[in-house]
């Protein structure tokens, strides 16, 4: 006997189809169709977008209330935050310049010496995969926060308060005289 047959044998036919078969499925789901793959870069992007409609605001609000309410004695939370203004975004910019300079000499003999220097700026703009332009950013500062308030459960135990007071402010760099602890009514929620 040969030994690819042996071998064969040695397996079982019904083993090495059932391997088959599963490399046939993995090959069919590993390659991607075309209808969806656009599926799943619509998703992605109204996923960006679910994102990018959630002020960062919110989002400070939403993991501050996460991160309290699993403090012991805090219990449920409500947290507000204010900000001092927006946040900024730096973008790189060209700054060409000319200079030049004229020496004027006058039919009296008196001489002049002009010099001009010009400046402009212009923004550098990258262009994205759909043909857009798009301002490049060099940084992207996030807005200061003003204040904070936090509503808890556990907000009338003074070491409670101090707690959260101490965790805000270690948190978002914000002095404890612009952070508020109250205690949650009963049946709020």
């Amino acid at each position: 006997m040969k030994p690819s047959l042996l071998s064969i044998k040695k397996i079982g036919l019904n083993k090495l189809l059932l391997v088959l078969l599963f490399g046939v499925a993995l090959l069919v789901i590993a390659i991607p169709t075309e209808g969806k793959s656009k599926e799943n870069k619509e998703e992605k992007q109204e996923e960006v977008l679910a994102v990018t409609e959630e002020t960062y605001e919110e989002l400070l609000e939403k993991r501050l209330t996460e991160v309290l309410s699993c403090v012991e004695g805090v219990g449920k939370t409500k947290v507000m935050i204010t900000m001092k203004a927006t946040g900024e975004k730096i973008i790189l910019k060209e700054t060409p310049y000319t200079r030049s300079e004229t020496l004027e000499i006058d039919s009296e003999g008196g001489s002049r010496d002009v010099k001009e220097l010009s400046q402009s700026d212009t923004a550098v703009y990258i262009e994205g995969s759909d043909g857009s332009k798009v301002p490049y950013v060099v940084q992207e500062t996030k807005p200061q926060i003003e204040g904070v308030i936090v509503i808890a459960e556990g907000g009338g135990d003074i070491y409670t308060i101090k707690e959260i007071i101490e965790a805000v402010s270690a948190l978002f760099d914000v002095p404890s005289h612009k952070i508020k602890v109250m205690k949650m009514k009963e049946g709020a929620s």
